[in-house]
């Protein structure tokens, strides 16, 4: 899909005109998912998005899609005891990409500022990996922000991390789970020392082993749950009665995967997932 939701459109049809294939799996993003939910039930043809959150209003799935995680809003609240334990004088700021997905994670994060009446300075940006950031960082170090929460892809985390310490900004970093990006592409993690990461990719120790030892390197993000996916979906086109039945299969059925038990509510998302907030001390990952 090149990261387009024009190119999703047009390997969607693809797959299901041409190919004729009796499921999809893809949508990274929450602007590529957005366009195949409705292309899904045009085509009643499953679709699964491993990668991608409900949003109310913004990101719902269709009967015909699935996404393998609960609200995001939940999942980024698990940050507010993180946020709690910060002086009363911390500043704090987000700089996210423009996309619906990046405007839940900052609604969510202001309130929980809100609780502790501050504020969160908000900067955006609109293109993946080209920006260097120069920019959002001078505005947030003059507003003397001590902590600052990244929604940024790989790329851009590195690239945000070689400018602040360009631009002498110090603050701490927050980010999620593209931050394993920056750890399967970075020989020296103590770089990012002190970086926080909310990982919403649990996986067991097994898996990241396996892994590895087949990849040369550690799971990326969606390694998890993208994995999961093909075992729901190929299990539902095994023992649903005909392609336009698959996602009633999927909906009605817990499917067992190597990595847990995979079921879906109404809203055709996951209940809960399972989140910790790990840390980089002393150049390792630590809980």
């Amino acid at each position: 899909d090149k990261s387009s939701g024009k190119d999703a459109v047009t390997s969607f049809q693809k797959l299901a005109e041409i190919d004729q294939v009796d499921g999809i799996i893809g949508g990274v993003f929450d602007f590529i998912a957005q366009p195949l939910f409705p292309l899904a039930e045009q085509k009643k043809l499953t679709f699964i998005s491993p990668t991608n959150f409900y949003i109310k209003g913004v990101l719902e799935p269709g009967n015909q899609s699935f996404v393998l995680y609960p609200p995001l809003e939940t999942v980024i609240a698990e940050l507010r005891g993180y946020y709690t334990l910060q002086s009363k004088e911390v500043q704090n700021a987000i700089i996210h990409y423009q996309s619906d997905f990046g405007k839940e994670i900052t609604r969510t994060l202001q309130d929980i500022m809100n609780t502790q009446g501050k504020v969160l300075i908000e900067e955006s940006y609109t293109t993946i990996g080209t920006g260097d950031f120069k920019t959002q960082i001078i505005k947030l170090k003059q507003q003397n922000v001590d902590t600052v929460f990244l929604d940024m892809l790989d790329m851009d985390i590195i690239s945000f991390k070689k400018q602040a310490d360009t631009l002498g900004f110090k603050a701490k970093i927050i980010t999620y789970t593209t931050f394993k990006d920056v750890m399967a592409s970075t020989k020296d993690l103590g770089v990012y020392e002190g970086t926080t990461m909310i990982n919403w990719e649990v996986a067991t120790k097994g898996f990241d082993e396996q892994y590895q030892k087949r990849f040369g390197k550690l799971p990326e993000r969606g390694a998890v749950n993208s994995y999961k996916a093909v075992y729901v979906l190929a299990d539902a086109i095994a023992n649903a009665t005909d392609k336009t039945r698959v996602a009633e299969y999927i909906a009605s059925h817990s499917i067992k995967t190597p990595l847990g038990i995979v079921s879906f509510n109404t809203k055709h998302a996951i209940d809960s997932t399972p989140i910790e907030i790990v840390e980089v001390k002393d150049g390792r990952l630590t809980n």
